[in-house]
């Protein structure tokens, strides 16, 4: 009979994990990836898998976490450059935000969100929702913008929008690809607006 792993296996196996699921979810997409799919790439059984997280869907809110906390701390170590002004430091978080997207963040799409919210408790989704926006808070104030006069639930749509958009590209599913880029930056500058220039 196999050791049992210690606490600190356990933590570098999730740690892991979650790297599985953001890239197996960013190449092939949450309906098309399985638990199978991630356990294998992580290297461990599905039965071990389950012991950490019961569902799918836990596992993909966790890795929604995961991804947010990657944001939070981009957001403080650009937030700590000196000589940049608000719109400066949001929109190289912004540029940031739109690389990760393309190279590692998953985004669900409405369909694939309705799924994972039905298949979680209600005190799970609230729960989610919660940490979702004290996530975009944390966001907002570490890049030392105010935000008293923003709301953090249509700054939170507008980056929602912006994974929609570079997702749409990766999926070939942008109607103009021409115009793409001009698009992407007209998006990036409407949000630097928003948050930025709110009287």
């Amino acid at each position: 009979m196999p050791r049992p792993y210690t606490e600190g296996e356990r933590e570098k196996i999730k740690e892991d994990l979650m790297l599985c699921v953001l890239r197996l979810i960013h190449k092939k997409g949450y309906i098309h990836t399985s638990i199978t799919d991630i356990a294998k790439a992580a290297g461990i059984s599905k039965a071990y898998l389950y012991t950490m997280f019961p569902s799918k869907e836990l596992l993909i809110t966790e890795a929604l976490k995961r991804q947010e906390r990657m944001a939070v701390q981009k957001a403080k170590e650009i937030g700590e450059m000196q000589g940049l002004c608000p719109k400066e430091r949001l929109t190289a978080f912004l540029e940031w935000l739109v690389s990760a997207i393309n190279h590692t963040f998953f985004f669900l799409t409405p369909g694939e969100a309705g799924d994972v919210s039905r298949k979680l408790s209600e005190t799970e989704l609230e729960q989610f929702f919660l940490n979702l926006v004290r996530q975009q808070e944390m966001i907002l104030q570490t890049l030392k913008i105010p935000i008293g006069k923003v709301d953090v639930r249509v700054f939170g749509n507008l980056i929602i929008n912006l994974f929609m958009l570079c997702s749409s590209r990766e999926r070939d599913f942008c109607y103009y690809q021409e115009v793409f880029d001009d698009t992407l930056k007209q998006l990036v500058q409407g949000i630097v607006h928003y948050v930025c220039d709110k009287e």
